[in-house]
C-alpha cells in the first residue's frame, strides 16, 4: 500500500497531515497537451523507476490548501515552518519505486515496504491512470495518478503527492543515504538533508 507519510515518524508532523487534509482545495489542472501525433511509451512503462519526493511542488501544494482553509487566519510562520520540516523530512526518508514487474516498494532508513501494483485504468494521452496497490498483509488501495515525463502525482485519501523522476545514478546515491542512514542511526534519528525554499 502507498502509505508515505507512514514513514515520516512524530505525532507533530502527523498532526500537521490531518490539519492539512481538513482544508477542502486542489491543485489548478494544467491544460491537457493537446493531441500530438508522437506516440507515448504506454503508462505501466513510464512510471517504472525511482521516483523522490518533489519538496518545493509539496510544500507548495500543501501552504495553498492550508492557506485556503484557514482564509488566512492563524496561518503564521510558525505553521509554515511545520509543514517545511515535515516536507523536508518525507523528501529525505523515502524514494518510491516502480519496476516492470508489477512490484512497487517505499524505501525509507529503517525498512522497505513491498506491495504488488496493477493499473485498473489508463489515458495514455493525458498519462493519467487508476492503481491497485496491495501488500501482502493489507487492504487493497486505488490511488489515482498522473505521469507527465519526468513528473508523477499520486492522489490517496485526499492527500496528493508529488515526485520527480531520479535517474539511475541518482537513485543510487539516494538508496545508500537512506541505508547508511538506517545503520547508522536507526529510527527516530533527526534527518540532516537539504530543506526545501521556504
Amino acid at each position: 500500500m502507498i502509505r508515505p507519510a507512514h514513514h515520516v515518524r512524530g505525532a507533530a508532523l502527523v498532526a500537521v497531515f490531518l490539519v492539512v487534509l481538513a482544508f477542502p482545495g486542489s491543485l489548478r489542472a494544467k491544460d491537457p497537451p493537446p493531441a500530438v501525433a508522437k506516440a507515448e511509451r504506454p503508462i505501466a512503462e513510464r512510471i517504472v523507476g525511482h521516483w523522490g519526493v518533489d519538496r518545493n511542488q509539496m510544500l507548495k501544494v500543501l501552504i495553498e490548501r492550508a492557506a485556503e482553509g484557514a482564509n488566512g487566519e492563524g496561518f503564521d510562520a510558525a505553521a509554515k515552518d511545520l509543514l517545511v520540516e515535515m516536507v523536508n523530512n518525507l523528501a529525505d526518508r523515502m524514494i518510491l519505486e516502480f519496476t516492470a514487474g508489477g512490484i512497487s516498494r517505499v524505501h525509507s532508513p529503517d525498512h522497505e515496504d513491498e506491495a504488488r501494483f496493477t493499473i485498473l485504468k489508463a489515458d495514455e494521452s493525458t498519462g493519467q491512470f487508476t492503481l491497485e496497490v496491495k501488500a501482502a498483509d493489507g487492504e487493497p488501495d486505488t490511488p489515482k495518478g498522473k505521469v507527465e515525463g519526468d513528473v508523477l502525482t499520486l492522489e490517496s485519501d485526499d492527500l496528493e503527492l508529488h515526485f520527480r523522476r531520479l535517474n539511475e545514478k541518482e537513485a543510487e546515491a539516494r538508496l545508500a543515504a537512506l541505508k547508511k542512514e538506517g545503520d547508522k542511526s536507526g529510527p527516530g534519528k533527526e534527518d540532516q538533508g537539504g530543506e526545501a525554499e521556504r
